[in-house]
């Protein structure tokens, strides 16, 4: 109370009480504060936790459903079918193509020239024969055609002769690329 006509009704002594006791409490409200964060915290975290574990629960109930929904002997099928699909695109891309070969020998021949016997081997990239012309001059013209061919080598003349029937006979090697000309890389 504030003072009043010179008296005095409460000391001075009983305010600086209050103000301690005020003072003093402040820690006590401080901690009961703290505490309600605290409990206010836990309930949040602890619905939290019992949300994702309920959908921790559904998602396994789901995995659950989609493991007893397989076919597994149709995965192991598919599964072989993918390692026979491996293996037969490295045999083609190891297989020869000789009808690739026979082709360019095809387009490279001379009207004047025709084949005998043809013999061919993969691992050297060569190929024998023997041959009939009409003239040297067809025989030069036809391992001209073979040398400037696409995915030969070279082109060898072995030997050459007169024949008994008034052509020339001869032999020969055509020396090929065999990555070029035997093997398809998407042409």
């Amino acid at each position: 109370m504030p003072y009043q006509g010179g008296v005095q009704l409460l000391p001075q002594t009983k305010r600086q009480t209050r103000r301690r006791s005020a003072a003093e409490n402040k820690y006590i409200y401080w901690g009961v504060a703290l505490g309600v964060v605290v409990l206010v915290s836990n309930i949040i975290l602890s619905a939290y936790a019992t949300n994702l574990s309920e959908r921790l629960a559904t998602a396994n109930g789901q995995l659950r459903l989609q493991e007893d929904e397989r076919n597994k002997e149709h995965e192991d099928l598919l599964a072989s079918v993918n390692q026979q699909s491996k293996q037969m695109g490295q045999l083609l891309t190891r297989h020869l193509y000789w009808s690739e070969a026979f082709g360019l020998i095809e387009t490279l021949m001379q009207s004047e020239v025709r084949i005998l016997t043809l013999s061919a081997a993969a691992a050297d990239g060569l190929i024998e024969y023997t041959a009939a012309g009409t003239s040297y001059a067809a025989v030069a013209r036809q391992l001209s055609s073979f040398v400037s061919g696409d995915g030969v080598s070279d082109a060898r003349l072995m030997s050459a002769e007169a024949s008994a029937t008034g052509g020339i006979e001869f032999n020969g090697e055509i020396e090929i690329d065999v990555n070029a000309v035997l093997r398809r890389t998407n042409k």
